[in-house]
């Protein structure tokens, strides 16, 4: 075997133990925290798994040269993206969303939830991705939201970012994905 294909090998060995690692010790933790509180998301929903789907549509949103000041509470970072559903069937959305947020806060916890016509996703439901510095300086979270069983039609798609005790949005990119079965 040449070098590269024993250290992709090694490499991907090292990868897939720390991930589960990073699972075992998740499902481990007494400290994890759900996320901000949403009406429309069961607290404790069941595993799911998507699978066998064909990709119909990709759009993204960004900004990348500002930091803007934001509230607490949901702040949205995007305009909503229209997105159709063609007829004959169901559709899942998939939102993978990145975000850089400050502050000057102690006990200042964010969180990234995107909605589908007004209504946030909860497969999975938004987690906290961890606390804002109250230094000023930067951190950055990431996560990705499903949504299967969308019924055919016109919809919305539009990404908040969530913060206890508000702060600055800087650097965001979400990707919207919309697959077929």
């Amino acid at each position: 075997m040449n070098k590269c294909f024993k250290f992709a090998v090694c490499l991907l060995t090292v990868v897939m133990a720390a991930g589960v690692f990073t699972t075992m010790s998740a499902q481990n933790s007494k400290t994890a925290e759900a996320g901000p509180a949403v009406s429309n998301a069961p607290q404790i929903a069941p595993t799911g798994l998507i699978f066998n789907r064909k990709l119909v549509s990709t759009s993204q949103s960004w900004d990348c040269c500002s930091i803007i000041s934001i509230g607490a509470g949901f702040v949205a970072l995007d305009n909503p993206v229209s997105f159709t559903c063609p007829k004959g069937g169901t559709c899942t959305v998939s939102a993978e969303q990145n975000v850089q947020v400050s502050g000057s806060t102690s006990a200042n916890r964010y969180a990234v939830c995107t909605e589908v016509d007004g209504v946030i996703i909860a497969e999975p439901s938004c987690p906290y991705l961890g606390t804002v510095p109250s230094d000023g300086s930067l951190v950055a979270g990431s996560f990705v939201q499903n949504m299967s069983a969308v019924p055919a039609g016109n919809h919305t798609l539009q990404t908040f970012v969530y913060t206890d005790n508000g702060g600055n949005r800087a650097i965001f990119n979400i990707t919207y994905r919309l697959y077929r079965p």
